[in-house]
């Protein structure tokens, strides 16, 4: 048996060469298409000579041999691509074609062919991805990741491009294009070979179009700094972005990277926990951010720094009038003894009669006492994060679907989808640093539980949506927008199929704009997440709800309604 290595074929054995076409019978001008071993090629002749390209566009493949020649360009007539005969190059278009070498040996026109190897494939396919994602060229974009992934490129890789590009052009730190590639990178697994191509062209595109014309920001220089969290915690609380940036590089340059990502997490979950960031965000962020690192390990330092600028720039909710009564209430509770708390594992504590969900949906002020008092009587913290998990599912099964189409009303469907997404980002946080920190940011999340009821309060209606479990296709159910037979599939179960179909539900481009498709499939994860922890079909029903029920998908006319009414008045918007 032979031991060395495999050699890459040499060029002679990936040249075929033919005689295509007699030199006198083509005049200046003129185009014939012909087939070079496998590959259908156009041969042109104009004034400076013969040239062979591929015949088919690199668009969508239609012939260059119907096209039209114009002196020395040549022009793919059905969406007018332009390219210079000579070379392939696109002048106009997105892609250059494929050149072959041409001579005349008497009359005889010879083509030769020569089949790129894997490595030459790839290192021409790079830098077109990276062109395409420049300058959100969505087609080059889901081609060139085709054709990557035909040629044994990794997710990981591909995927990477678009991190590099995205997340220094991110303003304040890291956006929505982060957060939803790591699920779609999650989604890639389900996903045989080229097909992959679905999920990383929607992650790609999110980078190209949230960042499209953006130059990269400014990055912090690199100064000594302290490997300390209690360091780490004072430059966020500062928000010192210069400080902040340097006390990652250090922790990440002072260990094993595995080592030190244990490390960064607690430091996050901590940073995280002493603020309602963004409504949410930056416990959700903070979940993604290590949740793809763990998948793409040569990013870590650029996540983590843009992760610490995310949290220097956020919003901090919990300093605002509508959040201090709860924010008072967490800061008096004993969070050691709180992490400490058996739960239901131990004290077979269960909510079966749907009382603290209850509680937490229809109260009148944030119940943080007594959902406290519940978890120091058999709930534990795991229970108060499944008992957050169920009243998101419920707030997204009775939410009045008029209200999203009321043009006067700032409340919608995200308002209540983060609710979702952040208790599985708390369950993450619990899962890798049970303690005092994630305890708080549990509390937190049942914060927003409470909030994210608002609507309902103020305008006082709901519309409870629980069918009769129906076996269906959810799939269809959400293209063709219809709620009530999504939420009936997912109720008839099984779990793991229902969150199968909604995750592929995510990706059949119903959402108008990235934003929402990020919230699609970052619900549809998180929702199977949510029903396996719990036990419950309701998460996902939620999920197929949210994702079959009409939505406002732009927000331009509420942000025009929204600037009009602050000309006008002054005021700010209700929330």
């Amino acid at each position: 048996m032979s031991t060395s290595a495999p050699t890459t074929p040499s060029a002679s054995d990936r040249t075929v060469e033919a005689a295509v076409a007699s030199a006198s019978e083509m005049a200046i001008g003129s185009t014939k298409m012909t087939t070079v071993g496998e590959r259908r090629v156009v041969v042109i002749r104009t004034a400076s000579g013969f040239h062979a390209l591929d015949n088919a566009c690199p668009h969508q493949g239609y012939g260059l041999a119907t096209g039209s020649l114009d002196g020395e360009l040549l022009t793919c007539q059905w969406h007018n691509w332009k390219f210079r005969a000579s070379d392939g190059t696109c002048v106009i278009g997105d892609e250059n074609v494929a050149s072959h070498q041409v001579r005349v040996d008497g009359d005889a026109v010879i083509v030769s062919v020569t089949e790129p190897t894997t490595e030459e494939k790839l290192t021409a396919l790079w830098p077109s991805l990276q062109r395409g994602i420049e300058r959100d060229y969505r087609g080059q974009i889901a081609r060139d990741t085709a054709r990557l992934l035909d040629a044994g490129a990794s997710p990981e890789d591909i995927l990477t491009v678009g991190l590099r590009h995205g997340l220094p052009r991110s303003e304040w730190g890291m956006g929505h294009d982060m957060a939803v590639a790591t699920d779609l990178l999650h989604l890639a697994d389900r996903f045989d070979d080229i097909e992959k191509t679905l999920p990383l062209t929607h992650a790609l595109s999110g980078f190209s179009e949230s960042n499209r014309d953006r130059v990269p920001h400014h990055v912090p220089a690199r100064v000594d700094a302290p490997v300390d969290q209690a360091a780490f915690i004072d430059v966020i609380e500062a928000e010192d972005v210069d400080g902040a940036v340097n006390t990652i590089r250090a922790l990440l340059a002072s260990d094993d990277l595995g080592v030190v990502l244990a490390t960064a997490r607690s430091w996050f979950i901590d940073a995280v926990s002493r603020h309602h960031y963004n409504y949410g965000h930056g416990a959700i962020y903070t979940q993604k951010a290590f949740t793809l690192i763990e998948r793409v390990p040569q990013v870590a330092e650029l996540v983590l720094t843009e992760l610490a600028m995310t949290l220097v720039y956020g919003t901090r909710e919990d300093t605002l009038p509508y959040m201090r009564k709860a924010n008072r209430a967490i800061d008096g509770v004993d969070l050691y003894v709180l992490a400490a708390a058996p739960g239901p594992a131990t004290t077979g504590w269960n909510d079966a009669d749907n009382s603290l969900v209850d509680l937490l949906l229809d109260a009148d002020h944030a119940p943080i006492d007594e959902l406290v008092n519940a978890a120091l009587n058999g709930a534990g913290v795991l229970g108060l994060i499944n008992t957050v998990s169920l009243a998101a599912a419920h707030r997204l099964l009775r939410f009045d679907l008029t209200i999203e189409r009321d043009r006067h009303e700032e409340f919608g469907w995200l308002d209540i989808t983060h609710v979702m997404t952040y208790a599985n980002a708390a369950r993450w946080a619990w899962t890798y640093a049970p303690g005092p920190r994630a305890a708080r940011l549990v509390l937190l999340t049942a914060f927003l539980a409470f909030d994210s009821g608002r609507g309902e309060r103020r305008i006082r209606r709901h519309d409870t949506v629980v069918p009769a479990p129906v076996a269906g296709d959810i799939v269809a159910a959400v293209i063709e927008s219809r709620p009530e037979d999504a939420v009936a599939a997912a109720l008839a179960g099984p779990a793991a199929a229902v969150a199968d179909q909604l995750e592929l539900a995510s990706l059949e481009d119903t959402a108008g704009s990235f934003i929402m498709m990020a919230h699609l499939v970052k619900t549809a994860v998180a929702a199977r997440d949510e029903s396996e922890a719990t036990g419950s079909l309701l998460p996902l029903a939620a999920a197929a709800r949210f994702l079959a029920a009409p939505r406002i998908e732009r927000f331009v006319t509420g942000a025009a309604h929204e600037a009009i009414d602050f000309v006008r008045t002054g005021q700010p918007p209700t929330r």
